[in-house]
């Protein structure tokens, strides 16, 4: 028997669609949407919806959507306004109408096309008044009603929305499938990551926090759920499903994920001079880091969720160790890797990697930060995040390496001598093909080169 049906819903219908906390962002750039306005409006077929109704038993039951974001995000933007998706559509047709309408008037150079637009969006009466009130002769005014209005029946006829069916597949199986189902998705188009697909498998996951301003930690942790949701709110054209700023600041409950994703942001915003700030770092680092402090191989974060009672009850240590070690290494590194002149990102992380930076929280994560094995394993990390690099220590099998330092078999602990790090340099320099750009390497090592010369 099959896990799902065919349906199709009338535009009229898709209110009934609600965003779940574990989709993606808005991520269709304009052209991708204006060439499915047009596949709209040729009548080719196109892309079915993927949804999971709350009720089975209720026909107008409320429909979680699994995948179809972007279609339906653009058909409902379309919707709301067509002329910002015909205008590009039909440039030629347009320019003529607002052309002619711009040479009836007495001071049509002031006349520009956002004026035009805003008219064109306007009800008949606002045309009418502006017409009667900007032209002069009844022959103008008439003149100019007629043309706007068949440019109004040209934007209203490109896609007919009242006709216009969308296919749905509506997935019957259990809830407990879905993030099998979501990771297969879109294998074709914009790709799914690892951490996209936790998200729809812990998203009953949840962790209690602490109560407003007992831990200024989980209230920071807090605030970066919190906006998260917000500016995927601004982005996407939905409501986020489930998500109400208010309920969470009384609730103080956020799941696994969301969890994971701030806990990396809380990073990014710390640890700037490591951890550059990119679409993929907050989750990278966040669930990475919860992998650390679980002990667990970075290769098998899809079963974190087994450790949610060990999470929750480590919380706040989770939190004070993470803040502790970022501290200790952005004292270190903004030092050596602080750009002289800031070009958007304030530090050279040119021989930064992922794994690496997680190594440096593995390596001191259970250490006593009083104690001297923590402060020499913290200055050798200094000479090991160069010595690293020229040597192409994480270029490969990353997560292995990671996972050695978290079990304790690897550390910092030995310092890196000047004869190992004379051969190494003799040997990355050997294998350095001559050019005119330096690479981000280059420019990181002449940061550093910069910063110590300048120490002493």
């Amino acid at each position: 028997m099959s896990s799902y049906r065919i349906d199709e819903l009338s535009v009229d219908q898709l209110d009934r669609i609600s965003l779940p906390k574990f989709q993606r962002g808005f991520v269709w750039t304009k052209k991708k949407q204006e060439d499915f306005v047009q596949t709209l409006h040729d009548g080719y077929p196109f892309g079915t919806l993927l949804v999971y109704p709350e009720n089975d038993n209720d026909k107008d039951a409320k429909l979680q959507l699994l995948d179809g974001q972007q279609r339906l995000s653009t058909i409902k933007k379309y919707r709301q306004d067509p002329l910002q998706f015909w205008k590009p559509l039909n440039r030629e047709s347009y320019t003529s109408v607002y052309q002619s309408v711009k040479k009836m008037l007495p001071e049509g150079d002031k006349f520009t096309e956002p004026i035009f637009d805003k008219l064109v969006n306007s009800n008949p009466n606002k045309v009418a008044y502006w017409a009667m009130d900007s032209l002069s002769s009844k022959e103008d005014v008439k003149a100019a009603m007629q043309s706007i209005d068949d440019l109004k029946q040209q934007i209203r006829s490109f896609v007919n929305l009242e006709h216009l069916k969308v296919p749905m597949i509506v997935y019957l199986g259990g809830s407990a499938h879905i993030a099998d189902v979501f990771a297969n998705l879109n294998k074709g188009g914009v790709p799914l990551t690892k951490y996209e697909v936790f998200g729809a498998a812990w998203v009953n996951a949840a962790i209690r926090l602490r109560g407003a301003e007992e831990s200024p930690l989980q209230d920071q942790l807090l605030q970066y759920v919190k906006n998260y949701y917000l500016d995927m709110r601004k982005q996407a054209e939905f409501d986020v499903d489930d998500f109400s700023e208010d309920e969470l600041t009384q609730n103080r409950t956020v799941t696994l994920p969301e969890f994971g994703t701030a806990l990396g942001q809380y990073v990014v915003d710390h640890l700037s001079a490591l951890v550059p700030e990119t679409t993929s770092a907050a989750p990278e680092i966040g669930f990475g880091l919860l992998g650390v402090a679980m002990n667990l191989d970075n290769r098998k974060l899809s079963s974190l969720n087994k450790y949610i009672q060990k999470i929750r009850d480590e919380l706040e240590d989770i939190l004070q160790k993470t803040e502790r070690i970022c501290n200790n290494l952005q004292s270190m590194f903004e030092t050596l890797l602080r750009r002289f002149k800031s070009t958007g990102n304030d530090y050279e992380n040119g021989l930064s990697s992922t794994f690496k930076t997680l190594s440096y929280f593995a390596a001191l994560w259970d250490l006593d930060p009083s104690s001297e094995e923590y402060t020499t394993a913290l200055s050798n990390i200094k000479a090991a995040y160069v010595y690293d690099a020229i040597t192409s220590a994480w270029s490969s099998h990353g997560d292995q390496r990671l996972m050695e330092y978290c079990n304790s078999s690897r550390d910092y602990g030995t310092r890196i001598s000047e004869e190992q790090f004379d051969q190494a340099f003799d040997q990355w320099i050997a294998d350095q093909t001559p050019g005119i750009n330096f690479g981000k390497d280059i420019k990181c090592l002449i940061t550093i080169i910069e910063k110590l010369y300048m120490s002493f």
